[in-house]
Formats: C-alpha cells, sequence, structure tokens
C-alpha cells in the first residue's frame, strides 16, 4: 500500500502494466491502457486521473512520459483537462466498446469444453440466508452446542497437537480419520479400518470424486427416482448416462429394471431414501447387493441423515453387509452439524485407498486440517454423540408438530407422508397444481420448500412439495404453513 493518502482513483494505476523490454514506447503502453480502461467502462465519465507527477512516481517512469500519454488521450477526446479541474474522463457519446450479449454468450460457450457445458447446465440449489422454512435438510442452528465448537477451533489454533498449516494429509488428518471409523462402526454399523475413511469437503465433493473414480463416459449409473440433484449431477458430468429405478412410499422397485442396461454404478439412499424418508428392509438390501455382484457394479450408498430415527434406534448401513467390498459409503457433518462446515467422508474398500488418496490430492477436495482437528477432538470428547441425542428428541416432536399443524390446515390441498426419520417430509397434491409454480410464489414471501416435479427423469408422478422440517420451531411453522394456506386459497380459486 502506498501509504495512508491513497484515493480512490489512484487504483487505476494498479491495472496498468509496463513491459520494459518491449519495443512499444513507454507512453504508448500508458496510453492504449488508459484507452481501454475508457472504452471497457471501467473508467466511467468524469473520473478523474491521478496527477501526472503522482503517475510517474507510482509507475516508476517520467513525468514527461505520463504527459504524452494524457496529452495523446486528450487529443483523441478521451480525457478533458482545464486549470482547477484536473484531468478527467469524457462521455464519449456511444463510442464505448459494448459487446452484445447474444454474441458473447454464443462465444463464452463455445468456449467450454463438453463437460464444462454440462457443469454450466447444472441447477443451483441453495437456501436463502436467514430462510429455514421449509428448507430440507437444513439442521436445527440453535441447539448447537456453538460455544463448544468455538473453543475446540480456538484450542487447536492455539496449541495444534500436529502441524495444521501444512500441505498434508490430503485424504484426512489421521486423528478425524480414525474418529469417524470409530463412530461409524459403532453407530451406523459400517465396516472399515481408519485408513479406508476419506475426508471431503462436503457430500457435494465425495459425489463429485466418487463419480469421477467409478464412471466412464458413456457409462449406465441407476439412480433412485426421485432423484438427488447433487448425485445425479455429478454422476451426470463424469459423463455418466442415467437410469431411473421407481422409488417412492412403497419403496424400490428393483424388478423394473430386468431390461434396463447393466450398470457400472448405482446410487441409493437406502437408511432413509430421498425424499419419501423410507428405510430399506433387509431383504431388499440383500437382493441389490446381489444385484451389484451380478452385474459387476459399484454401489454409492449415501447415508446423509439417518442418524435421526424417530421410533427406534438407526439401523445399520448398507456397507456393513457389503462382503464383496462393492459399497462406497458417503457420510456428512453438514446435516448433523451445520451445512457452512463443509466435512464429509467416503469408506472405500480396500483396494480403492491408494487411487482416492491420490485423486483427491490432486482435485483438492479436501477442507482445512484445522476444522478436521476441531472436528476429531468433538467426536472423541462425546460431544457430537450428545448432539445427536438431543436432536433427534427434538427433531422426533418437530416432525410431528409439522404433520399436525399441515394435516390441519393444508388438507384440502395436499396429503402427507409421515417419515421414519430424516429431516423432511413429503406432500403431494390433491389437485392440479404446478409445484415449481407453488414454490416460487412461497419463496418469494419468506417460505423455502421443494418440488417434487424437477426431481422426476424418467417416470410420472404425482407433483408436491418436501418440507424440512428440523431448523423449525412451533412458531415458524404455523406461520409457514399460514402462508402456504393462503397461497393454496388463491390458486385453488
Amino acid at each position: 500500500m502506498r501509504g495512508a493518502t491513497l484515493k480512490k482513483n489512484d487504483l487505476l494505476l494498479d491495472l496498468i502494466s509496463l513491459d520494459r523490454a518491449s519495443s512499444e514506447p513507454l507512453y504508448r503502453q500508458v496510453y492504449e491502457q488508459l484507452r481501454q480502461l475508457v472504452l471497457s467502462g471501467v473508467l466511467e465519465a468524469n473520473t478523474h486521473l491521478p496527477s501526472t507527477r503522482h503517475a510517474a512516481q507510482t509507475l516508476g517512469i517520467s513525468r514527461n512520459t505520463v504527459i504524452y500519454a494524457y496529452e495523446a488521450l486528450i487529443s483523441d477526446g478521451y480525457l478533458s483537462s482545464e486549470r482547477g479541474s484536473g484531468t478527467k474522463v469524457v462521455l464519449l457519446d456511444g463510442r464505448r466498446l459494448k459487446s452484445d450479449p447474444a454474441t458473447n454468450n454464443k462465444a463464452l460457450k463455445a468456449a467450454l469444453s463438453a463437460r464444462g457445458q454440462c457443469l454450466a447446465l447444472q441447477p443451483i440449489d441453495q437456501g436463502v440466508p436467514a430462510q429455514v422454512a421449509f428448507y430440507p435438510g437444513y439442521p436445527d442452528r440453535d441447539g448447537f452446542p456453538i460455544a463448544t465448537w468455538a473453543h475446540m477451533i480456538r484450542r487447536n489454533a492455539r496449541h495444534p497437537v500436529n502441524d495444521l498449516y501444512g500441505y498434508h494429509s490430503a485424504g484426512g488428518l489421521p486423528a478425524l480419520k480414525e474418529a469417524i471409523a470409530h463412530f461409524a462402526t459403532i453407530s451406523r454399523g459400517v465396516t472399515c479400518t481408519p485408513e479406508q475413511v476419506i475426508v471431503t469437503a462436503g457430500t457435494q465433493a465425495a459425489l463429485d470424486l466418487v463419480s469421477r473414480l467409478v464412471l466412464d463416459p458413456g457409462d449406465h449409473f441407476w439412480i433412485e427416482e426421485p432423484v438427488y440433484k447433487g448425485a445425479y449431477s455429478a454422476l451426470i458430468n463424469a459423463g455418466g448416462v442415467a437410469c431411473s429405478i421407481p422409488a417412492g412410499e412403497a419403496g424400490w422397485d428393483f424388478g423394473s429394471m430386468v431390461a434396463a442396461p447393466p450398470p457400472r454404478t448405482i446410487f441409493l439412499t437406502p437408511s432413509c431414501q430421498w425424499p419419501f424418508g423410507r428405510v430399506m428392509r433387509l431383504r431388499e438390501r440383500m437382493d441389490l447387493l446381489e444385484l451389484a455382484k451380478r452385474h459387476n457394479a459399484w454401489i454409492i450408498e449415501d447415508d446423509y441423515d439417518s442418524e435421526f430415527r424417530f421410533n427406534k434406534t438407526p439401523g445399520p448401513a448398507l456397507q456393513g453387509l457389503d462382503d464383496d467390498g462393492r459399497v462406497i459409503y458417503l457420510g456428512t457433518f453438514s446435516k448433523t452439524m451445520f451445512p457452512a462446515l463443509r466435512i464429509g467422508f467416503i469408506v472405500v474398500p480396500e483396494p480403492l485407498i491408494d487411487g482416492f488418496e491420490r485423486a483427491i490430492n490432486a482435485t483438492g477436495q479436501y477442507p482445512p486440517l484445522l476444522l478436521q482437528a476441531a472436528l476429531a477432538d468433538f467426536i472423541r470428547a462425546g460431544y457430537f454423540a450428545a448432539h445427536l441425542k438431543r436432536m433427534r428428541i427434538l427433531y422426533s416432536k418437530r416432525h410431528s408438530y409439522f404433520l399436525e399443524q399441515a394435516a390441519t390446515q393444508l388438507s384440502p390441498w395436499m396429503q402427507f407422508f409421515p417419515a421414519e426419520g430424516g429431516m423432511q417430509v413429503v406432500g403431494v397434491f390433491k389437485k392440479e397444481f404446478s409445484d415449481v409454480e407453488i414454490a416460487k410464489i412461497a419463496r418469494e414471501k419468506g417460505v423455502h420448500v421443494m418440488p417434487i416435479s424437477p426431481l422426476r427423469r424418467q417416470f410420472n408422478g404425482p407433483t408436491g412439495l418436501i418440507f424440512g422440517f428440523a431448523a423449525v420451531g412451533p412458531e415458524e411453522t404455523d406461520e409457514g404453513i399460514s402462508v402456504l394456506k393462503t397461497l393454496f386459497s388463491i390458486a385453488a380459486k
């Protein structure tokens, strides 16, 4: 920084780069770069330029060089100079260079690779700050022990047991890998060693990494429908070709896949099926494992919020039943703690450990080591298990309260399906409404719900909405349902 007297218009000098080895005179380089800044609109009309003396001092050139450049710009009509007013940019009367948006977009699209164009077409799915009713998958904020978490962060920042500031442990901090392996084994019935755990920057990073490592362009993948958009996008972007497995309140229809192309990968959420919250029964799990074995396919098991079962303890993960090493297990702390943490993990079969370690080192999809160290302490000290226990009780109460209020207030328009666990419930329309349009209007009124129809790719089904209840207390639930009731009353007329 060039001292405390730095002025706003001095910043433009940082945009000028001079090549002293070039055959082009320095004054001409200054002239051309300032001219482009004016034409592009970076320097707007009436913007004052630094004095010639100050510009020369900053750029490290003679004052005469700057004077020649300014005078040439004045002569060509880009700048004006009046005694006492300094030098400033003139209004160009339409001469400013403007690109045609249609032409520019076409050129940008053509500049992307086929995979880049596919990525650029994916939908953006994210919440709105401070708007959680009824955002699916959003955990309760007030119940999280933020003071304890902050203490873990501070302690590791001040007195790190390991080197937390270097380039190492791309696959995950050993202490966190060990804590995750122990917890997943005890609570989810996962069979793994710490070496099989790969720590990622959230579930989406995990899905992207897995998809790229197990799919080649043109490979078919099977995915339950309604689809989880994050998984669908990752698999499509890896070059996969989708085949949908019908799934819903009645479960998974594997029998309909007899004529489907053989899969290279099968994506499922067996412990809390998205979005209906159904749990895959043991017979279905064994059939699925046999199906994967017959096709020599991988299974990607996304265990995103199965910790929250209402009537019983969570059932074991599919991975724990796998004797052939075909299941790639995904877990996340975004649902159990808070989304902005962006820490997830993969449990990979032993033969894939080295490949995943090298791949994540190449892609950089791992979270900061400081956060990993804090999370390891949080788990080992018992705070994580205690938090899950409190949230399981809270979410059960909120699930019941939401269903009671929704059934009372919204029953003329919607039928709701209680979930066996998780953080969201599904309501389908009894009348012909556009769930996309209803969701759009509701969001404008401060209520965030997710439409079902965009999650369908191959099969028709009822339209409706997905409601996240976990982060919403009774008062906010009542307000949100009241907004929807008014909206439905108007739409039904």
